[in-house]
């Protein structure tokens, strides 16, 4: 899965993670919208997972993929005042409602019923 760096607005390899790299990510402006953009150029389809809470750059994230919501969407993975858990279960059921398909045998405990079924 390729990573891409807000300090590029491209992407970048794990050698490149370098000390100079973090240093340029403090001392650079950011390229998060230029990142979104070259995601969406080289994928037809673009699920973001905001890891964190609260999520800070869903609303970003959504402002930059607006050109293609339904090829390039976006979901968070934590929510305040929401369990762990039932923000896990939330975010991947809306993964799958984007056409996602979840690996739920890794998320539910045996016998709990799975989405689709």
């Amino acid at each position: 899965m390729p990573m891409y760096s807000s300090v590029f607005g491209r992407t970048v390899r794990g050698a490149d993670l370098t000390a100079a790299y973090w240093a340029a990510k403090l001392r650079r402006p950011v390229r998060f919208a230029d990142a979104c953009a070259a995601t969406m150029e080289d994928a037809e389809r673009t699920l973001y997972v905001e890891l964190g809470a609260p999520p800070p750059l869903i609303a970003s994230l959504d402002e930059n993929t607006q050109s293609a919501p339904d090829a390039h969407t976006s979901v968070p993975t934590l929510r305040r005042g929401t369990s762990e858990r039932e923000s896990l279960l939330t975010s991947l059921g809306e993964a799958r409602s984007r056409g996602c398909d979840p690996k739920w045998d890794r998320v539910l405990a045996a016998g709990e019923p799975r989405p689709g079924r």
